[in-house]
């Protein structure tokens, strides 16, 4: 997405009616997106890595640590959980608004979050080569 983003911006869509315009496809249900978000949130492997860094530190000598680590990692997966379902609901309730709107916003709308998405990798990309 980094290399593609910025590219995209200046790319023309797909006319609707031909292959692969987002015209075409329904847009996705809010179940879907909080799915897609909770999917990836889950595939994270830092995500557990980190609970493995970060939660032993809070348990007493003496204690067992299963029962001590449960109710802060419980509270970390579920805010986890909480995450894409307020930001895929945020983000469908905008779509929804924009293409009531006007029905061809989606994928400009699209186009522009690719662009700037894009932009900031390169931006981190351009950081990290010169030391920042």
């Amino acid at each position: 997405m980094g290399s593609t983003g910025p590219a995209s911006a200046f790319r023309r869509p797909p006319a609707p009616g031909r292959p692969g315009s987002e015209a075409d496809r329904p847009p996705p249900s809010l179940r879907r997106c909080w799915l897609r978000g909770l999917l990836c949130t889950g595939a994270n492997l830092e995500v557990g890595l980190s609970l493995l860094a970060f939660l032993p530190q809070f348990v007493t000598p003496g204690e067992p640590p299963a029962r001590t680590m449960a109710v802060p990692a419980a509270v970390h997966l579920s805010l986890a959980a909480l995450w894409p379902a307020v930001l895929s609901g945020g983000v469908f309730l905008l779509r929804r608004r924009a293409t009531a709107r006007r029905p061809d916003a989606d994928a400009g709308a699209a186009r522009v979050v690719e662009a700037l998405v894009g932009a900031v990798f390169i931006g981190f990309a351009v950081r990290l080569g010169v030391g920042g």
